[in-house]
């Protein structure tokens, strides 16, 4: 049983929170909860995928980079298979959402464009914690 089906009531908090928050194009079908957005940093824009795991909300969401297409190699912080390494599972809460992992991913991108331009991984997400 996937987790919108054992907690109906955090699926529709989700929902209303992607819809409220975001201007992404949430997805759902048999298997999983999608949720995809496009996001313009200056002159880049970049589509993150963001797939609700079965367990969630024990689990974080995978966020995904669908494009620009960078080889993995690109950027720190990604898993092997090119997904973005938002949170370590130690931080991950089940009171947090899918909307406060995508403001961890925007965050990612603002990090990716700076290295670009500085050569160094700029810790975002830790000022912004420090800064809540």
């Amino acid at each position: 049983m996937n987790w919108y089906e054992r907690y109906p009531a955090r699926l529709a908090a989700e929902i209303a929170l992607w819809r409220s928050a975001t201007n992404a194009r949430v997805l759902r079908n048999e298997m999983t909860i999608l949720a995809d957005e496009d996001v313009t940093l200056g002159s880049i824009t970049f589509g993150l995928r963001l797939t609700y795991p079965k367990d969630f909300p024990f689990k974080s969401p995978r966020v995904d980079l669908l494009y620009p297409d960078l080889p993995v190699s690109v950027g720190v912080h990604r898993y092997n298979d090119g997904s973005l390494c938002l949170t370590s599972p130690d931080d991950w809460a089940p009171a947090r959402t899918g909307v406060w992992i995508r403001g961890r991913a925007v965050l990612w991108l603002h990090s990716l464009i700076l290295c670009g331009e500085t050569g160094v991984w700029p810790d975002l997400a830790g000022l912004a914690a420090r800064s809540i």
